[in-house]
């Protein structure tokens, strides 16, 4: 069974509060829509593979031509993320979501 190679380009979120002074209490995740992309790769030949479906949570992508995803509406917190075309071994592994690297509690 060959294998799959998973590189993240970017795992980036947003988080964007405004204040007019005074005690303000802020839902920190509804403020946060994080997203999450990358390219996935034959771990031989090294070359994009396209129609990889991807599962992070209850979202789903699949690659295009170049081996590209992305995922976006993500809050913080960790994900199960599924890795899965035929012929190849899925791949199943959980991923965290994070702010400056600090989880926020959900």
């Amino acid at each position: 069974m060959k294998k799959i190679t998973l590189t993240l380009l970017v795992i980036a979120s947003a988080l964007f509060l405004s204040s007019c002074g005074g005690d303000q209490e802020f839902n920190l995740n509804n403020d946060i829509d994080a997203k999450v992309d990358g390219y996935i790769f034959d771990a031989v030949t090294k070359s994009p593979l396209q129609g990889v479906k991807v599962t992070i949570s209850n979202k789903v992508a699949t690659t295009n031509e170049a081996g590209y995803y992305i995922i976006s509406g993500l809050a913080t917190g960790d994900y199960p993320v599924k890795l899965e075309k035929e012929g190849y071994a899925s791949v199943l592994y959980v991923g965290a979501i994070s702010i400056d690297g600090k989880k926020l509690l959900r």
